[in-house]
């Protein structure tokens, strides 16, 4: 597993841990929107970014955090969760807000679907969704090597979620 050193001041895609799409492979992955990525000295990281193949289309939203900060054990932990094409045509309108796309009004588009340190109502929604999403135990971990299906869409309140999907052969 690639190392999660503290990388401030680098782009999203040099901070993903994972670089190829989980469903197909493809190396042509695109950055889609930074939800959080956050440091805190001297030695604590974490980021939420959700990236997008090019080839596929399909798109896994990353989740890491590194912790050294007590000087024993580090901390070093990243999940991926895999979205397919509709969740990931959902996101985007989500993202852009595009008028009558929504049950319940909508929100003035992300201007900086990039920029983890956007104050918008899109980025704080989707922060709020991605806490909520079930984390991997250990097991799972193990046993998915890190990696999950989920889903993305938007609630008939007009509120986005993201969930944890059964893999087809569970």
């Amino acid at each position: 597993m690639p190392s999660n050193e503290l990388h401030t001041g680098w782009s999203l895609m040099e901070n993903l841990r994972r670089r190829e799409c989980l469903h197909c492979g493809s190396e042509k992955m695109t950055p889609c929107f930074a939800i959080e990525q956050e440091m805190k000295p001297p030695s604590e990281y974490w980021h939420t970014i959700v990236v997008q193949c090019i080839e596929c289309r399909s798109g896994q939203l990353e989740r890491a955090y590194y912790d050294s900060t007590d000087g024993g054990e580090t901390l070093d932990q990243t999940e991926w969760f895999l979205l397919d094409q509709d969740s990931m045509a959902q996101l985007t309108r989500f993202i852009h807000q595009h008028p009558g796309e929504l049950i319940r009004g909508t929100l003035p588009p992300c201007a900086e679907p990039l920029s983890p340190k956007c104050l918008c109502n899109v980025h704080w929604q989707l922060t709020e969704a991605a806490k909520r999403l079930e984390p991997l135990n250990d097991d799972e971990r193990r046993q998915l090597q890190s990696a999950a299906l989920a889903t993305f869409a938007c609630a008939k309140d007009g509120f986005p979620t993201f969930e944890r999907a059964l893999r087809e052969e569970e």
